[in-house]
């Protein structure tokens, strides 16, 4: 089966129609002008294509592929933004924008494109507010937008309505759970600074648990998938323990709300010049006698001090993994959690043991392999795998394998992160193909960086507020 690149020229004529979110745009009338194919500038040699499923970014990735130019080759032909799809046999490996153009010491060219889960964070997220009798304004905001489109034409937009149907953004429609869309993350619906649109989807998504991937110009979000596309027996090599660090136990250095003699400010309470009270994760003493009034992170009657708890105030809060104890050496770690004002013994349990379990040892994939068209790489029923067709967020099945310590893995399934297909053409036909495939998960953790993340992970917990920071 031969391989097949075509761009479609912009245009300046397209149309939109509504959308259950904004805005679809007509792929008929975007793609205006005669296609090219690679084959009417150049004979195609090679070609690769790319996908990953990762936090805060997904979909097809990056595209690339080598032409030997007739009569050399015109750099204008082109231009960034072009529609991009790769074909295998009439499939479509890859779909996206062109981007740029790299011409080669040994005359080929090699030419670039980029999926269009990139164009969320080429958006900034701007809340648009209609003005009468006056021009428009544009705020940031933290805000996707309503879960019910499209929205007229004289009403506020929302980020994600705002980015479709005013600026022209090509993700065009979405599938799955859009239900926090409609809630600000954060305090308040406008944020202190831009951020775009991808920072946005992926902030949402990931407090919603979810993750998102852009296939085509299809934006799907939700949980990752739990029913397997494929089967292979990956050699023994690629399994491990996952972290490069890890613990068997973890313990929360925190103040104690149930010992602390530093109480929390009540508006009733009448206190006393010298007396010392917490407020908003902090420590205020009074200036003067007072009663009521503002809270003393807002009022002037009280000024901030140093951390006014007892030694007698700290306790430490622990959860242990008791199945890594029998697998792995002891090793335990410390996180401080004093600077984040009192927390209920119970608050501080919970904590150490989420903290645990992004950090105790686990036996997974740890490393990536690759194969070919006679691997053995196949579909989750047995049937023999089109190796150009298998995707990042997809679910590999690997049954019954030990690690190299002997021991069954924790689970026989992982979802893959990424995948790069890649191809040498000779003759217009594929003489030979590759896939590389990397579990998610399978990059070593970093103990230190994930736990140097959990005090602002904590903040929001401990205040007991629900806000999620943008």
């Amino acid at each position: 089966m031969g391989v097949q690149v075509t761009v479609w020229p912009r245009g300046s004529r397209r149309t939109r129609t509504a959308g259950p979110l904004g805005v679809d745009w007509d792929g008929s009338t975007r793609r205006v002008g005669v296609p090219l194919f690679s084959q009417q500038y150049g004979k195609l040699t090679a070609a690769t294509a790319s996908t990953r499923y990762e936090p805060g970014f997904g979909g097809f990735d990056l595209c690339s592929w080598t032409v030997v130019p007739y009569g050399g080759y015109v750099g204008g032909l082109m231009r960034p933004g072009d529609p991009v799809q790769m074909t295998k046999g009439g499939g479509e490996v890859f779909f996206g924008e062109f981007s740029e153009t790299e011409p080669n010491d040994d005359g080929t060219v090699t030419l670039h494109a980029k999926g269009y889960a990139y164009n969320l964070n080429d958006y900034q997220a701007l809340f648009l507010d209609p003005v009468d009798g006056g021009d428009d304004v544009s705020y940031p905001t933290t805000q996707l937008g309503a879960t019910t489109a499209p929205v007229s034409s004289d009403a506020a937009r929302y980020a994600w309505q705002y980015a479709v149907y005013d600026r022209g953004m090509p993700i065009t429609n979405v599938i799955g759970s859009t239900s926090s869309w409609g809630v600000p993350l954060g305090e308040s619906d406008m944020a202190e600074g831009p951020l775009t649109v991808g920072d946005l989807v992926t902030a949402v998504h990931q407090a919603d648990g979810e993750r998102w991937a852009v296939w085509g110009r299809t934006l799907f979000v939700g949980p990752d998938a739990t029913d397997p596309m494929w089967s292979y027996a990956a050699p023994d090599s690629v399994f491990g323990v996952a972290d490069t660090d890890y613990a068997t136990t973890v313990f929360v250095w925190y103040v104690s709300s149930d010992l602390c003699s530093v109480q929390p400010w009540n508006v009733a309470t009448a206190y006393g010049a010298g007396d010392v009270v917490s407020d908003g994760g902090r420590w205020w003493q009074a200036l003067v006698p007072t009663t009521g009034g503002s809270a003393p992170s807002e009022g002037l009657a009280w000024t901030e001090v140093p951390t006014a708890y007892r030694k007698s105030d700290f306790a430490l809060g622990g959860a242990t993994d008791t199945a890594g104890l029998d697998r792995f050496d002891v090793r335990e770690v410390l996180v401080d959690y004093r600077g984040l004002g009192t927390i209920l013994d119970s608050r501080a349990t919970t904590l150490a043991g989420g903290l645990l379990d992004q950090v105790k040892g686990r036996f997974i994939l740890t490393g990536g392999f690759t194969v070919g068209p006679e691997s053995g790489f196949a579909s989750a029923d047995g049937g023999k795998a089109d190796i150009a067709f298998v995707r990042a967020g997809e679910v590999l099945k690997m049954p019954g394998l030990r690690t190299d310590q002997g021991n069954l893995m924790d689970s026989d399934a992982t979802v893959i992160g990424k995948t790069e297909w890649s191809c040498q053409v000779e003759g217009g036909e594929i003489a030979s193909e590759s896939l590389s495939v990397t579990p998610m998960g399978a990059v070593p953790r970093d103990l230190g960086s994930i736990l140097q993340g959990a005090p602002l992970d904590a903040t929001g917990m401990a205040a007991g507020n629900g806000k999620r920071a943008a």
